[in-house]
């Protein structure tokens, strides 16, 4: 899944596949802190991504991450400010989340 998070969606449909493989590494990452620290982290409504809204998906994500990174003692970046529309801006986005979620993936050895 963690792969399919360096795909940068330039369709509806992309943003499906890219959607879904998100949501569930979020939910992996819940677990091992879960079963790792003992925390229970809070599960936001990542997916579907609502083409209508997506500030609140890029606040719901932000959450997520800077809860996962705070209990790991990792850096977070800010992946809220992005406009979907900028190519450039999306291809940036994507590689720079993508890299949270492997170094939250490496810090917790999944």
């Amino acid at each position: 899944m963690l792969a399919d998070l360096l795909n940068v969606p330039s369709s509806p449909t992309d943003w499906q596949v890219w959607g879904n493989s998100h949501a569930i590494e979020h939910q992996n990452i819940i677990q091992a802190i879960q079963a790792k620290k003992g925390v229970a982290l809070q599960q936001y409504q990542l997916y579907p991504i609502d083409p209508e809204a997506p500030a609140d998906f890029l606040e719901r994500n932000q959450h997520a991450h800077s809860d996962a990174n705070s209990t790991l003692g990792l850096n977070s970046s800010d992946l809220q400010d992005l406009d979907f529309a900028d190519h450039a801006q999306l291809v940036a986005w994507v590689a720079s989340h993508h890299l949270e979620h492997y170094s939250i993936n490496n810090a917790l050895g999944i």
